[in-house]
């Protein structure tokens, strides 16, 4: 039987509300997903966020500038 699969995808971040909100969820059921952010919400503060994500096996992916 072959395996089925879901691909999660989230979009417009990342911020630190939401985004750490849905990271968490997604660390504590195992799961992976991809992000994609948008260059104008990447700063000091997000670019943590982003990396931990990443190192954490999700895929960051562009959604443009703005």
């Amino acid at each position: 039987m072959e395996k089925k699969y879901c691909s999660l995808t989230f979009d417009d971040g990342p911020n630190l509300t939401t985004t750490l909100d849905m990271f968490s969820v997604l660390k504590k059921h195992g799961v992976k997903a991809s992000f994609f952010v948008c260059g104008k919400n990447m700063d000091e503060k997000t670019r943590p966020v982003v990396k931990e994500i990443f190192d954490y096996g999700c895929t960051i992916e562009n959604h443009s500038f703005s």
